[in-house]
């Protein structure tokens, strides 16, 4: 049964599948014929980890003019978001080729492999470094697709401003992404507090370009349970890669009540 506040809407049965990538995971609709009803409330029933299928996010995989295809990536509040680093990667996995992926934040080049996923980011803009940040903090603003403030410290456990910064009047209405960095021997641990999910997510594919990309060099980025590599080619793109996995599949079944 719909919760109260979904009863005004059509029934709905479609497939769907649930991927994830490196901890980040998502629910994948295929709606090639774009007629997936998009509503902010039932995206976050869908979503929620109690009432729906539960998820960090939903992609709706569409038809597109200007590449292969598109990823409309909604968060778990079902807000739009304009770029998903570790979705693209699921998608790709999904469709078992390489191929270029339209987003809200760009277009993707994208190369399927038999245990990792290589995706571009669609931009790598440093929009303003270093920049002044509340309590004497120092951190760096970036596009990598959506916007993302890093911020180096010696300890990536002390997440207290994130909530914070992530709603702070300096970055507009639409708030930002918040990483936590930490350089290691072994490369860089980064703890992202996204926007739309509104906590941490074990990985952030968009947060570690962001990294990467204040770092100046190829570099391992080490989240709670996984890791991804950057690189930098000729072009100054920057190449994400790492696995991506489907978890299950099924059909997603809301009823209005009789």
């Amino acid at each position: 049964m719909l919760s109260p506040h979904l009863k005004t809407f059509p029934n709905l049965n479609r497939q769907f599948y649930k991927y994830q990538g490196t901890g980040n995971d998502f629910i994948l609709f295929e709606d090639y014929d774009r007629s997936f009803p998009i509503d902010s409330k039932l995206i976050s029933h869908i979503c929620n980890r109690n009432l729906g299928i539960g998820a960090d996010g939903l992609l709706l995989l569409q038809k597109s003019k200007i590449a292969d295809l598109k990823m409309r990536i909604f968060n778990q509040d079902g807000s739009e978001a304009t770029m998903c680093g570790n979705g693209l990667r699921c998608v790709i996995r999904h469709l078992g080729k390489s191929c270029t992926i339209e987003t809200k934040g760009g277009i993707s080049l994208c190369e399927h492999g038999d245990s990792l996923i290589k995706v571009t980011l669609p931009k790598n803009e440093i929009v303003h470094s270093p920049i002044a940040l509340p309590n004497n903090l120092s951190g760096h603003l970036v596009n990598t697709g959506t916007p993302h403030l890093v911020i180096f410290t010696e300890d990536v456990n002390n997440q207290g401003i994130a909530p914070e910064l992530r709603y702070h009047p300096m970055f507009g209405p639409g708030g930002v992404n918040v990483n936590l960095a930490q350089i290691v021997s072994s490369g860089i641990r980064v703890r992202t507090f996204e926007k739309g999910v509104e906590t941490e997510t074990l990985s952030c594919g968009s947060g570690g370009a962001a990294v990467a990309l204040i770092h100046k060099q190829d570099v391992r980025i080490l989240f709670t349970y996984y890791e991804l590599t950057f690189s930098f080619d000729t072009k100054d793109r920057i190449w994400m890669e790492g696995p991506a996995e489907l978890v299950f599949q099924g059909n997603l079944c809301l009823k209005k009540p009789e």
